[in-house]
């Protein structure tokens, strides 16, 4: 193929076709454990979708990129310098597509901005870009690119809840995380899965250890053994935060639960 001419046209639906195929490629990668290897894919992604002169598909992928350096800094415990990243990176995202995105598509781009602005203390600017957010989303009609068409209002409140729970305010994150997750139809295991994790971290935000203890079992009872490194590590983040909680029996009923279930997932 690099060794063939083709009209421009057909140049730029093939660079645009292999930049979504190496962006699943690094999905795959990351959602397998292997940050290093799908930040590689993501870069060699990003750089093909300029090529195409996609540049709303170019800022999906530096949205993705921001959103695993929060989930790196999550499991790390390296917030900091990488919270920083992840707000450099979303507004890339917001910079690249410009008036190109649709409402829907723009909305979560704002989201991403809003959630790693709440990793650093932003509260200011966690409510702007949350405001952003929430314009752009009521301005959605459904027509948005074939590839982001997953993205709803149980996304929407998901992505919120997480920014309200994580600033400062994990009452108000919690209202919208269990909305999120009673919108969130029975199909839709991982993510499911994912918004009950969140919900537990706002438990253990407003310190009630019991209540997140219970969610989790919930959770964990359901899903013993699962494929994805992204959720296990979310909840060793959980079992992180959870250290603070004092010895008590919940806390350490939790962290037995917890801990059981990270050694029957280890790699």
């Amino acid at each position: 193929m690099r060794r063939r001419s083709y009209p421009d046209h057909l140049t730029r639906d093939l660079h645009r076709a292999v930049a979504q195929a190496t962006w699943l490629a690094g999905l795959t990668s990351i959602d397998s454990g292997r940050h290093a290897l799908g930040q590689v894919y993501y870069a060699q992604a990003l750089h093909l979708a300029h090529q195409s002169g996609d540049r709303v598909y170019a800022a999906n992928i530096l949205a993705e990129m921001s959103r695993t350096t929060m989930d790196v800094a999550n499991a790390s415990g390296n917030v900091a310098a990488n919270g920083r990243h992840a707000v450099a990176l979303a507004r890339s995202a917001v910079h690249v597509a410009g008036e190109r995105a649709t409402p829907g598509f723009k909305a979560w781009l704002h989201a991403m901005e809003a959630r790693a602005l709440a990793m650093v203390g932003d509260r200011h600017a966690v409510d702007e870009a949350v405001l952003r957010a929430r314009r752009s989303f009521d301005g959605a009609d459904g027509n948005e690119p074939e590839w982001f068409g997953f993205y709803g209002e149980a996304d929407f409140l998901a992505d919120v809840g997480q920014c309200l729970r994580d600033v400062g305010r994990p009452r108000h994150g919690l209202a919208m995380l269990e909305r999120a997750a009673a919108a969130l139809p029975e199909h839709r295991v991982t993510a499911r899965l994912k918004t009950q994790i969140h919900i537990a971290a706002a438990h253990l935000a407003m310190g009630d250890i019991r209540t997140a203890g219970e969610v989790v079992a919930g959770v964990l009872d359901a899903t013993q053994v699962i494929s994805s490194n992204r959720i296990v590590d979310r909840v060793r983040s959980l079992r992180r935060h959870a250290h603070g909680a004092g010895p008590g029996r919940a806390a350490r009923e939790f962290d037995e639960r917890v801990a059981a279930f990270l050694a029957s997932n280890r790699a």
